[in-house]
């Protein structure tokens, strides 16, 4: 499970590109649009400055010496998850994808690379701009 949410971002990323492939507008705004994120997320992380938690648990990754707040793992599993269910409104998909964004706070939380408050945070910050991101491709689609 830990591998799970270690690779959560990549996992939620593919699947959203699975499930939108045929709607190709969407698909081009999603991928473009998740490019967008991560930088809005080193933005956001270098405004707010919020130190990782201290005293983090060994795992096989290389521990990040970036800042905490918001936490890139939450923000970008929540905004595919969320892209994925305002685009296809299809509940079983959102579900699995879902699922896989909170094994990722998870074991963000659990291995002490982030706390609480900077996976919900992210998890806010990524379901936002899913949201707008998706309302502007709706009008140019």
């Amino acid at each position: 499970m830990d591998y799970i949410g270690l690779y959560g971002p990549l996992f939620t990323f593919t699947y959203t590109i699975y499930h939108i492939w045929q709607l190709k507008p969407f698909l081009y705004v999603f991928f473009a649009s998740s490019f967008i994120n991560l930088y809005l997320n080193i933005f956001l992380k270098n405004v707010i400055r919020e130190p990782r938690p201290e005293n983090p648990v060994p795992f096989i990754e290389t521990l990040d010496k970036s800042f905490g707040m918001p936490s890139t793992h939450s923000q970008t599993t929540f905004f595919s998850t969320a892209f994925l269910y305002l685009v296809k409104r299809d509940v079983f998909a959102t579900i699995v994808s879902a699922s896989i964004s909170i094994i990722t706070i998870y074991q963000r939380v659990k291995y002490r690379r982030h706390t609480e408050k900077q996976v919900g945070i992210g998890l806010i910050v990524g379901c936002i701009f899913a949201w707008i991101v998706y309302m502007a491709a709706v009008k140019m689609v």
